[in-house]
């Protein structure tokens, strides 16, 4: 956990401003300083030395993301053992279901998209690499935290909010323990459109045999996410996967 102590204000509002410009996707001086509530001339002096250093782009004083954030991204992916070893298994897995299919990693409390890969007939939500989400409304995040360390799991889910995505999110504290348990029981998790209405997912933990290093999942349409395909053939399947990868990154 970060130290406060040593926590710097004028950086902190660097990473708000450049928060503010990505949810935004192009935005002026005086409505991120009305938005962040920071005085104009703090705010451009921000904008200039981000767009001075290549992280931001400027055109009619609107500002925007620049590329320079997908080197960093890539750069990180790249050195990722659980993307550079996950992905085969993902096109796989894409290939033999049709469906859509993600890997995840835990970062932060966090879960964080690392790839994502369609099969022929698969519905494109609205995912994507690098998208970052709650752990507690998704199949993929549940699988994570169902197999995170007892200790870690609880400090989550006290510290966090459970608010609800969909009508069928798991808003109760002892009901998401229960969950937990059952996953970890059954060795693998169901998103039953508990995060988009209309979707389901199935999802199993990939773990080094000490620590849960990441999750991945299939998800489809209900129509197609139904009965023996959705409790009984896709998680064998996303087990299978998921072991596959375990051993992949254990005897590379």
């Amino acid at each position: 956990m970060a130290n406060k102590d040593n926590h710097i204000g004028s950086v902190a509002t660097t990473f708000r401003i450049l928060e503010t410009v990505k949810e935004n996707e192009a935005t002026g001086v005086t409505d991120l300083a009305n938005t962040l509530d920071v005085p104009k001339s703090t705010v451009f002096s921000h904008l200039n030395t981000l767009t001075e250093e290549g992280y931001l782009t400027v055109e009619n004083g609107q500002y925007s993301i620049s590329l320079r954030f997908l080197d960093l991204g890539h750069r990180s992916r790249a050195n990722s053992d659980l993307y550079t070893v996950g992905t085969p298994k993902i096109d796989d897995l894409a290939e033999e279901t049709g469906e859509l299919v993600n890997l995840m990693a835990e970062e932060g409390g966090e879960g964080i998209y690392l790839y994502i890969e369609l099969g022929e007939n698969a519905v494109k939500f609205d995912t994507y690499p690098g998208l970052r989400s709650p752990l507690y409304c998704i199949a993929l995040g549940k699988a994570i935290l169902a197999h995170m360390p007892e200790d870690r799991r609880e400090e989550y889910i006290r510290a966090t909010e459970l608010v609800p995505v969909s009508d069928n999110t798991i808003t109760d504290s002892d009901e998401l323990r229960e969950e937990l348990a059952r996953i970890r029981d059954q060795g693998y998790a169901l998103d039953q459109q508990e995060r988009s209405q209309g979707i389901r997912c199935v999802a199993a933990p990939i773990t080094d045999g000490e620590r849960c290093l990441g999750a991945l999942s299939v998800s489809g349409p209900v129509v197609r996410m139904q009965e023996e395909r959705f409790t009984s053939e896709l998680p064998d399947r996303v087990m299978q996967k998921a072991s596959e990868i375990e051993l992949n990154l254990r005897y590379p």
